[in-house]
């Protein structure tokens, strides 16, 4: 997996997302502090946090159409051009109606940001380093967030959280200045891009949604997905509460079950980094990864106390790295070219539709059965869903003809 930095296009692409990262992980942190001092309620908390999804559930699938059609190096660009700048807002700018305001650009920055990169990083690669790449790209990710929380700490200890905002702002200057040299792709290098008689965004993204609904196995996927992404957020907001209340870690004792899921996470990517491309592979790791999901939140329901739940949740840490990572690489193996984009910006619309609902209705939930309950149900529906996709997202004969004729009937339509 390392071995990819030797290549220097890959060398720029991944520091400019492992440095980012590690500004975002510290920022998420620094954001909800000054959310909450200049609200002073639990609402501001809810509403930056929520900032992050929602202009993804309305925008990610015409920014999906966007990266089919256009440089996806000059929109990644332009994410990063946003986010720093909406960053920078929240430095200067102490209001708290600005505050949500600017936390909404960012979030439009960042759905503009993932179907670009999504559907370019295959072209980055041989078919034989997607696995890695894709693996590589998520480690990075999950080391900013595991990273950056205690970079924020030590900021904060000696000056603002502003601060903090204003790192994060630069690197995505960073990050903007080294995409620039990084041959992200443009519209038509995968086949059927050029030369199409043009179409309205509105009928290009409704031509993603069709071949999403005719190509089985995609569609199945997209089910799946939403299904993991409702129970996993649902335990995001469940989990200190369990540390806290029936495991009476205390605080000390919810860092150190993150810190074992982190390192889960860390495992999974490099174990995930060698799947390679064969789609029956990335099927099957892929809703194994459901089922041990499903598995380790039952387990988690069922500790007594700090020490019972230390594997449950370093497994859990594994098993989400080995849903996601074989996730993107059955869309980028699914999907033709010529849509990837737009089946990204889809999946993208829908996780962050599931986000949105799950943080809405944990409160309730948590308010209503509790922690332990919440997990029996989350786990359970999990392993039901592992079982369902077992069926539904069963190989065809032949890969090739199934993706060329959901193309051919989506365009027909």
């Amino acid at each position: 997996m390392l071995s990819l930095l030797r290549q220097p296009k890959l060398l720029r692409f991944y520091f400019a997302h492992g440095q980012s990262q590690l500004g975002t992980g510290a920022s998420y942190v620094a954001l909800v502090l000054i959310a909450y001092q200049r609200l002073h309620s639990g609402w501001a908390v809810a509403l930056v946090l929520l900032s992050e999804f929602l202009p993804g559930v309305v925008l990610a699938p015409y920014f999906g159409v966007l990266a089919d059609r256009h440089s996806r190096r000059t929109l990644a660009i332009a994410a990063e051009v946003i986010r720093a700048g909406a960053f920078l807002g929240l430095v200067v700018i102490s209001s708290f109606t600005a505050t949500v305001a600017l936390a909404l650009l960012a979030g439009v920055g960042t759905a503009l940001f993932r179907p670009a990169v999504n559907a370019a990083l295959p072209g980055l690669v041989t078919p034989e380093e997607r696995s890695p790449a894709t693996a590589l790209y998520g480690a990075l990710k999950n080391l900013g967030f595991t990273l950056g929380p205690a970079l924020c700490g030590l900021v904060v200890m000696l000056g603002p959280a502003s601060w903090v905002l204003a790192g994060n702002a630069a690197t995505f200057v960073i990050s903007a200045a080294l995409l620039a040299g990084v041959p992200l792709g443009r519209a038509g290098e995968d086949a059927g891009g050029e030369g199409a008689e043009p179409r309205s965004a509105w009928r290009d993204a409704k031509l993603g949604a069709r071949y999403a609904a005719r190509e089985r196995r995609v569609g199945a996927l997209m089910l799946i997905v939403a299904m993991t992404v409702l129970c996993g957020a649902l335990i995001n907001v469940a989990e200190p509460l369990l540390a806290i209340g029936p495991l009476h870690a205390g605080g000390s004792g919810f860092s150190i079950l993150m810190t074992l899921y982190g390192l889960g996470m860390v495992a999974g990517a490099a174990y995930t980094a060698r799947l390679g491309s064969r789609i029956s592979v990335l099927r099957a790791h892929f809703l194994a990864g459901v089922a041990m999901t499903g598995v380790a939140m039952l387990a988690c329901a069922a500790a007594g106390s700090l020490a019972g739940a230390l594997a449950p949740f370093a497994i859990a840490g594994f098993a989400n790295v080995v849903i996601i990572n074989p996730q993107i690489r059955l869309l980028q193996e699914l999907v033709a070219g010529q849509l990837r984009g737009r089946v990204f910006g889809l999946l993208d619309s829908l996780e962050c539709s599931c986000f949105a609902i799950a943080f809405l209705a944990a409160g309730a939930l948590l308010t209503a059965i509790g922690p332990r309950a919440l997990y029996v149900l989350s786990g359970a529906l999990l392993l039901a869903t592992a079982v369902f996709g077992l069926g539904l997202f069963r190989a065809p004969a032949s890969a090739d003809a199934v993706r060329h004729d959901a193309l051919a009937a989506a365009e027909a339509a």
